[in-house]
């Protein structure tokens, strides 16, 4: 009866032991996937911003909703990026384009409220100042 307990002890531990393995290797994959949604959210994002800086068609009634968009999704991924689970995995360059990026969105976010109001002087001026922190980045 007492070797039956011990061998029922022991399977019971191994199979926690197994789990738990099982579990942390799942999790770094779950790591990985979610380091690779951020990077893939910012890219997209990234993209649409650049495009809507190509095309500069700010009397378009459609690009202050898109720099909202834009904004709103660099704040998401900064404040993500921001995460301790995510800062063990970024490296510096990774974190600080990220955090650069948050910070911008409220400028990007007024940039689009400037838009709106038709005030294309202020909204130059601002755009320009988006412009000159987001190439602090690149350098």
């Amino acid at each position: 009866m007492k070797r039956l307990k011990k061998v029922t002890l022991c399977i019971f531990f191994v199979s926690i032991l197994f789990f738990t393995g099982c579990s942390s290797k799942a999790n770094e994959g779950n790591l990985d996937k979610k380091i690779y949604d951020l990077e893939t959210s910012f890219k997209e994002t990234y993209q649409l911003w650049v495009d809507m800086k190509n095309m500069g068609e700010i009397k378009n009634k459609e690009y202050p909703k898109d720099l909202r968009k834009v904004a709103t999704d660099f704040k998401i991924i900064g404040d993500k990026a921001k995460l301790s689970s995510y800062q063990k995995l970024l490296n510096e360059e990774d974190k600080l384009i990220y955090e650069t990026y948050r910070q911008l969105s409220p400028a990007i976010k007024e940039l689009a409220r400037t838009i709106e109001k038709s005030n294309f002087e202020l909204a130059k001026t601002q755009y320009e100042t988006i412009l000159e922190k987001e190439e602090g980045v690149k350098e």
